[in-house]
């Protein structure tokens, strides 16, 4: 199924095979990034500054979308459009909502949860990159699954470590997520300009771009939503790599470990992107967003806009 992640056995055998494996799409190519080369902070990192090797992620690429639009998408999980990854994942959380939750009488009194469930149910984290233009807008959309429930997850100290700092995560305000998404790019083929342009020095994002952060507990996924167009450099560096005719780039994704409880590091997933021709982009409808709400309505996480923190139940 769509879901299921790859066995330990499986993994074993495929990790030293080249070339990667690849999904390929109308614009260019999508899999899992090699770890390998990745390195994290290591046990004793605050007081040694000494990295290890990243080892395998907790979290499984499941799908990639690069698409262009007519009105910027900033939560995209909010309006998902027909057929994609999206819509098939809330498909998927209301299917287990009518199987696993109280219904008819009574199911009022019964105590809704108000975190998300790692443990139980699929887990989805999003990676939402927005660059609005004019006319058109562009969105490159990342998902990776966390599925315990299927036998895909592990047990082991490390994804502990990392689930819960992912709990926290999700429980937190903007301050908080602003300081934690880190990102670790690698060129793995691509000219010098692209290389020396995009680098491979790990960053934290939400201090320099504009993030916005959705979670939903009803349909148990995390979105992190980055507005590239915040950026000047941000948006050069895109330039770079989508000016580049024949390039693969990694890109790793984690929570940065600040409090020794949270190390090692657990990088929680990783993407490789091939060949992306923004010439064969298709074009997804959205309707325009609505009117700002008035000072004395709350902010939802339809609503939180990309600076903000939005919580759905």
């Amino acid at each position: 199924g769509w879901l299921q992640g790859t066995s330990k056995e499986d993994k074993d055998e495929k990790k030293d095979e080249e070339p990667w494996e690849m999904t390929t799409e109308v614009w260019g190519a999508w899999g899992t990034a090699d770890h390998r080369p990745i390195k994290v902070r290591g046990p004793s990192y605050l007081t040694d500054s000494v990295k290890i090797p990243a080892g395998d992620f907790v979290f499984r690429t499941a799908h990639v979308q690069i698409f262009k639009t007519d009105n910027d998408l900033k939560h995209v999980m909010h309006k998902p459009q027909t057929k994609t990854f999206a819509d098939k994942w809330l498909r998927l959380q209301r299917k287990w909502r009518n199987k696993h939750q109280p219904q008819g009488e009574g199911a009022a009194e019964t105590q809704r949860s108000t975190e998300i469930n790692l443990y139980t149910r699929p887990f989805l984290f999003v990676m939402n990159f927005v660059l609005c233009g004019s006319p058109e807008h562009w969105n490159v959309v990342l998902y990776f699954v966390y599925d315990k429930s299927s036998g895909q997850g592990q047990e082991d100290d490390r994804t502990k470590r990392m689930l819960a700092l992912l709990s926290k995560f999700c429980a937190s305000g903007k301050e908080f997520c602003d300081r934690r998404v880190k990102v670790i790019p690698r060129i793995v083929n691509g000219n010098w300009l692209v290389q020396k342009g995009v680098g491979s020095k790990p960053a934290i994002m939400g201090t320099k771009i504009s993030q916005g952060y959705f979670c939903s507990v009803d349909n148990n996924y995390m979105e992190v939503s980055v507005d590239i167009s915040s950026s000047s450099m941000a948006k050069h560096m895109l330039s770079l790599v989508t000016g580049c005719s024949t390039f693969e780039m990694d890109l790793v994704f984690l929570l940065e470990a600040q409090e020794e409880e949270h190390l090692p590091e657990v990088p929680l997933g990783g993407v490789r992107i091939k060949n992306c021709d923004v010439a064969q982009l298709l074009s997804v409808s959205v309707p325009p967003p609505p009117p700002p709400p008035s000072s004395s309505s709350s902010s939802s996480a339809a609503g939180g806009g990309a600076g903000g923190v939005g919580h759905e139940q």
